[in-house]
């Protein structure tokens, strides 16, 4: 899998752009009176950071959201690891679609069935699908 375009792809969903201010906080991406999703690749420090220092024993922080190239370091080891269970878990190899739904969805995304829920994870993956077709035009 292409992790430099899935990462290019999760930037522009979650951004709309690929570069420019990496202290950016998502609009409307409020819970409980704060934002909880940061820089460019909108991390979640209490889900991601959380999973990629436990699983892999580093020491990254809320304060590495901001930088660009630890936000993709932090983004391909959540990715390697969690889609690594998921093709263990299930016997299914990950597409593309599976890399985006597990940034946008969690670790989870392949057991969730709320029907709302599974509607944002496929508006969020047709949106990836999208950008990729038109940088490919």
């Amino acid at each position: 899998m292409n992790m430099a375009l899935i990462i290019a792809t999760i930037m522009f969903c979650e951004t709309g752009h690929l570069s420019g201010d990496e202290r950016l906080n998502a609009k409307g991406d409020f819970w409980r009176g704060q934002h909880h999703s940061f820089g460019i690749m909108q991390i979640q420090p209490d889900q991601v950071i959380a999973d990629v220092n436990r699983v892999y024993n580093t020491s990254y922080s809320h304060e590495d959201c901001f930088s660009r190239h630890k936000s993709i370091e932090i983004a391909k080891l959540y990715l390697n690891y969690w889609i690594g269970r998921y093709e263990k878990n299930t016997g299914n190899q990950a597409t593309f679609r599976d890399f985006l739904m597990c940034w946008n969805g969690g670790c989870h995304w392949y057991k969730k069935t709320d029907p709302v829920v599974l509607g944002r994870l496929n508006k969020y993956a047709n949106k990836g699908e999208a950008y990729v077709r038109s940088i490919n035009r």
